[in-house]
C-alpha cells in the first residue's frame, strides 16, 4: 500500500500594533487598556497557497485591504486572490480613514501614523508566519456557547437594538486546529457570530475612552495563554448582523411601556469582556482539545464570484438613526458583493464583506454540501449590513443601515449555495 506523504504546511504569527503615545488623544481615545494585534495564518498544500490576516480594528476599508493584500503577496508569494483580510470588529479602536477623506493636518498626521503602525504589525506577523512554515495537519470541530443574543426588539416606536431572548441566534463555535505532525498545536482559528462590541460607546467614569481589542481579542489571548503563548489564535466574526454580546457595557434597556434608554457601567465593561471572553475561550478550548480526527493531506479548492445585488440608500447619519414604524427604503445603485470561498479538505470557509444576520447564515449552512461550513463576514473590506427580508419588514437598525435592498441577502445566499454545489464536484 502506498503511504501518502504529508502535503499541508502551516505557519502562524502575531504582532502588537504599536500605537505611539503622541497619537493620543485620537478619536476620543486617551490611552490603551489592552493592545491591538495583527495575526497571520499561512497555508500551503504544495499546489495552492492561502493566507488569512486578522486585524484588530473596527472595519477595514477597501483601500487599506488592497494595500495589505499586496504586502502579503510581496512578502509570501501567496496570490492576491487567495488572501483573506479580516477585521475583528472591535469598536474600541480608532478608525483608519481613507486617503480621499478631507482631514485636518493634525488628523491626517495621526491617521498616517496609525496606518503605519498597522502596516508594521501586518508585516511582522506575516513574516513570522512565513518563516515558521512547517508540515502540519488540520482538524475541525464545533461547539455551542451562549455569549451572543439577538438584538432586535420591538419598542413603542418600532424595532430597535436590545436583547431578544426569543429571536434567532446561532450559538455555534467553529474551530480549526492546526498541529505539527507530532501533535503540537501551531494555530487555532475560531469563528463565532457575535459583534465584538461589549465596550461600544462606553466610557470610563471620568469620561476617558480606552483602546481595547474587546471580546474577540480577549478570546484570542485567552486561548494563546492556555497554550503558553506557543500558538496563534485567530478570531473571526461570523454572521453577527443581528447578534450582540449577551452583556454590553452601555446597554440598551426597555421598560414595560416599550420605551428604551441606555445605561453605562463604565469600568465594569472590562469585567464583562473578561467574563464573556473567558466563556467563549473555554468553549473554543474544549472544542480544540476534543478534536481527534486530523488530516495531513488536505485538498484545497477555491472560487471567487462578484454578486450584483439590488442596492438602496443607506441612512445618512447613523448617529441620528432612531426606531420608527414607517421608513422609505429608497433604491440606489446596485451593490457589488464579492464572495470568496476557500475549501480546506472538508471545511468550507465562505468570506463576504457585509455583516449577514443569523438566519441567512443558518440557511446557507443547512443547504451546504459541506458538513463543515463556516460563514466569515467583514472579509476583504467592509460593506455594512446585509439583513434578511424580515429585517426590512420590521424596519430594524440593520435594514436602515444597509446598502443592500430587500432581497439582496437572499440573492447572495442562493448564489453561495450554488457555488458550494459547483465546487464540491469540481
Amino acid at each position: 500500500m502506498t503511504v501518502k506523504q504529508p502535503r499541508l504546511k502551516v505557519g502562524a504569527g502575531k504582532a502588537i500594533v504599536e500605537i505611539p503615545q503622541l497619537l493620543f488623544p485620537i478619536e476620543g481615545f486617551t490611552s490603551i487598556h489592552d493592545d491591538l494585534h495583527v495575526r497571520a495564518l499561512l497555508l500551503s498544500n504544495g499546489q495552492k497557497n492561502y493566507a488569512m490576516i486578522v486585524v484588530e480594528i473596527t472595519s477595514l476599508g477597501n483601500e487599506f485591504t488592497h494595500e495589505v493584500k499586496r504586502l502579503v503577496e510581496a512578502e509570501t508569494g501567496v496570490d492576491y486572490t487567495e488572501i483573506f483580510v479580516c477585521a475583528s470588529h472591535t469598536f474600541q479602536a480608532p478608525h483608519l480613514r481613507p486617503s480621499h477623506l478631507e482631514l485636518s493636518a493634525e488628523e491626517n498626521e495621526k491617521n498616517n501614523r496609525f496606518k503605519q503602525a498597522l502596516v508594521n504589525a501586518v508585516k511582522s506577523a506575516v513574516n513570522q508566519a512565513h518563516g515558521s512554515m512547517q508540515w502540519a495537519k488540520l482538524g475541525f470541530g464545533v461547539g455551542q456557547c451562549n455569549v451572543n443574543i439577538n438584538r432586535d426588539v420591538l419598542t413603542d416606536q418600532g424595532w430597535w437594538k436590545g436583547t431578544n431572548c426569543h429571536g434567532p441566534s446561532d450559538k455555534t463555535v467553529a474551530v480549526m486546529r492546526f498541529d505539527t505532525l507530532a501533535g503540537q498545536p501551531i494555530a487555532l482559528f475560531v469563528n463565532y457570530p457575535v459583534q465584538s462590541g461589549i465596550l461600544l460607546d462606553s466610557v470610563q467614569s471620568a469620561g476617558e475612552k480606552l483602546i481595547s481589542a474587546d471580546l474577540g481579542g480577549y478570546t484570542a489571548r485567552y486561548l494563546e495563554q492556555q497554550y503558553d503563548d506557543e500558538i496563534v489564535a485567530l478570531w473571526n466574526v461570523g454572521a453577527a448582523g443581528d447578534q450582540d454580546p449577551l452583556f454590553i457595557a452601555k446597554r440598551h434597556i426597555l421598560n414595560r411601556h416599550g420605551q428604551y434608554g441606555r445605561i453605562d457601567v463604565h469600568e465594569g465593561g472590562f469585567v464583562l469582556v473578561e467574563l464573556l471572553g473567558e466563556r467563549l475561550g473555554q468553549e473554543a478550548l474544549r472544542v480544540a482539545e476534543s478534536i481527534t480526527r486530523f488530516k495531513a493531506n488536505v485538498v484545497f479548492k477555491n472560487v471567487h464570484k462578484l454578486v450584483i445585488c439590488p442596492g438602496q440608500e443607506i441612512f445618512p447619519n447613523v448617529h441620528e438613526m432612531q426606531p420608527c414604524k414607517e421608513y422609505d427604503f429608497k433604491a440606489s445603485t446596485p451593490l457589488e458583493v464579492p464572495v470568496h470561498i476557500m475549501v480546506l479538505g472538508d471545511v468550507a470557509l465562505i468570506g463576504v464583506r457585509p455583516e449577514l444576520v443569523s438566519m441567512t447564515a443558518l440557511e446557507i449552512k443547512q443547504a451546504s454540501p459541506y458538513k463543515n461550513t463556516v460563514i466569515m463576514t467583514m472579509v476583504n473590506g467592509s460593506a455594512k449590513y446585509l439583513p434578511d427580508v424580515g429585517s426590512y419588514e420590521n424596519i430594524t437598525y440593520a435594514a436602515m443601515n444597509s446598502m443592500g435592498a430587500r432581497g439582496a441577502a437572499e440573492l447572495l445566499r442562493d448564489t453561495i449555495i450554488e457555488l458550494l454545489d459547483e465546487i464540491v464536484f469540481a
